[in-house]
């Protein structure tokens, strides 16, 4: 009875929640809905970019975004729809500026780079100002195209070089008794996802195209830059004080200021802007009167990790992608897609599967890729039908290669826990696999000719859709990760370019001189939403164990057959 009580007011207790949040999320994003009404844009305005926090390329799902701001949680900030934002600046002549406020954006270099020429085109007819009390290595990347830069006398600016640390897990395996079976595609040296799980150290091969990403990535940060005092503050400082900064280039003197003071020293026509009229680029382009052109340019949003099923909106499912390209396919007034990829890969056939589905796509309607930070093995799977493959210099591509990844825990359940299981079967692999013992030479050669036949296929559809000899894509797979400068040399992508460059692309072959942008998410549906705000809730409830729950849940994803690159910090 006692734990009948308890399960009922826990369910209660949960259902209370959620409907509470629900009732509050409706109210909130009504009332967003009416704030936004009364953006008037009439007179000059500010356009405000705050760089601070986590950052990611589709749109915030407004129901989500009160949601979080309920529970006091950041909520990210799309770069795609900063990326408009910045368009429909460019020939607006009531955005009389921009602000970039700075500090530690959580993204990554081929956003930055992105981000950063958008602003460089924009600085040649707009006065762009950045302010801040701290600037990291990213931040101040972005800020160096403004006219004015400003550091509190206090703060520090960020300027140490590119760094990559990779965690390995095997002495913790062996600790508790689990052991990690790793099968990768016969040449597959470079395909270092599984590796943390059977070494104790990096491989040469890891290393070897770790220090080659650097060296690409360095170069493109340094080169819009142009300055060899930055190179020394780099070897010789890595955190700058405010007299660092303007000894090495960095800042102007006269822009050490505290915050107070920015604005004042900001010419007087900026200063009543800077003060009273703002606006964020989310509000901006709510602003916006709507475009009454039919024809459309869409974008398709594919960003996360890769796996099979569908309801999901935080990864790239294969079935909401089908469902939403079946939409695309069906709309009349679509005439060319977008996809935006970001993403490290993951599931292997799910990957296979959505690759198909743009092939479907490709035939109905021009597609360009628009690569991200990442696009990776999965993520550069599915971009190989596309008409165009576009990258930043700085996006990480490549990673052609499959592996297998599954644990046993012989030791564990054996030795430490006493626990034996006995098997009876009516074939040779009827059990296979299983958690209590190693598998055998014969199971072994089992998942490698799996693993071998999905590497296939896979260099396969790069050889087709990137017209290449197949003894070329041979050379080039192995598991390997390019820059996106690199990748273009070796013709793994067509040509440079964001998202904006890419909408465009887009556009030209459709042959549109006059058309409107619009935003494709993968549905998820409302049951998705609210399971997503109910977890949402748990983890604000009981943040570290959610914080392992989801560590638990990337590692259960990342067994059976992947396609799948191992994320870095550079």
């Amino acid at each position: 009875m006692k734990n009948f009580l308890t399960a009922f007011l826990g369910s209660f207790f949960a259902f209370f929640l959620l409907a509470l949040i629900g009732v509050m999320a409706l109210v909130g994003v009504a009332s967003m809905a009416e704030s936004s009404q009364k953006v008037d844009l009439s007179d000059e305005h500010v356009l405000v970019i705050d760089l601070e926090g986590e950052w990611q390329d589709k749109p915030v799902d407004p129901l989500m975004a009160m949601v979080s701001d309920l529970l006091n949680k950041p909520v990210p900030q799309s770069l795609g729809n900063t990326m408009l934002a910045l368009k429909a600046a460019a020939t607006d002549d009531r955005i009389q500026a921009i602000h970039l406020k700075v500090g530690s954006p959580m993204m990554g270099w081929a956003s930055a780079s992105e981000l950063r020429e958008a602003l460089a085109s924009l600085s040649q007819s707009k006065t762009i100002i950045a302010t801040g009390k701290v600037y990291s290595q990213i931040a101040y990347y972005i800020a160096s195209v403004a006219q004015d830069i400003y550091l509190s006398p206090a703060g520090f600016i960020q300027w140490q070089g590119l760094g990559s640390q990779v965690t390995y897990y095997k002495g913790m395996l062996d600790k508790v008794g689990i052991k990690a079976h790793l099968i990768r595609g016969s040449d597959n040296t470079f395909k270092s996802a599984g590796e943390p799980f059977i070494r104790q150290h990096m491989s040469e091969a890891q290393a070897l195209q770790i220090k080659q990403l650097q060296n690409d990535l360095w170069s493109s940060i340094n080169q819009p830059l142009a300055n060899t005092q930055f190179e020394l503050a780099a070897n010789k400082q890595a955190l700058l004080t405010a007299d660092d900064a303007v000894d090495y280039g960095f800042i102007q003197a006269d822009h050490v200021l505290y915050p107070n003071q920015w604005v004042m020293h900001a010419d007087s026509s900026l200063q009543t802007a800077m003060d009273h009229k703002t606006v964020s680029a989310e509000d901006y382009l709510q602003a916006l009167p709507l475009p009454t052109v039919r024809d459309r340019v869409s974008i398709l949003y594919a960003e996360g990790s890769i796996m099979d099923g569908s309801g999901n909106a935080e990864i790239i499912s294969d079935g909401d992608m089908a469902k939403a390209i079946d939409r695309l396919i069906d709309s009349k007034r679509t005439k060319a897609v977008v996809i935006r990829v970001n993403s490290g890969g993951g599931s292997a056939l799910a990957s296979d599967h959505i690759w198909y589905d743009v092939q479907r796509l490709a035939e109905k309607v021009p597609v360009v890729v628009s690569m991200g930070d990442v696009a990776a093995s999965g993520g550069y799977y599915l971009a190989m039908p596309a008409d165009v493959v576009m990258a930043q210099p700085m996006t990480i591509t490549g990673s052609i290669g499959i592996f297998g990844l599954f644990f046993t825990a012989e030791d564990l359940l054996n030795q430490t826990m006493g626990i034996e299981q006995e098997v009876v079967g009516s074939h040779p692999f009827a059990t296979f696999p299983e958690i209590d013992r190693t598998p055998t030479y014969l199971e072994q050669q089992l998942l490698q000719r799996q693993v071998d036949h999905g590497y296939n296929r896979f260099k396969n559809v790069v050889a087709e859709g990137r017209d290449l000899p197949r003894s070329t894509v041979d050379s080039l797979a192995r598991g390997r990760v390019y820059s996106g400068s690199l990748a273009k040399q070796l013709d793994l992508i067509d040509q440079y370019g964001g998202l904006l460059a890419a909408i465009e692309t887009a556009a030209n072959l459709a042959e549109l001189t006059d058309y409107r942008i619009t935003t494709y998410k993968p549905s998820t549906g409302p049951l998705s939403q609210f399971s997503s705000i109910f977890s949402m809730a748990s983890q604000w409830m009981n943040q570290g164990l959610s914080q392992l729950a989801e560590s638990l849940e990337e590692l259960e994803a990342m067994q059976g057959i992947q396609a799948r690159w191992n994320p870095i910090t550079l």
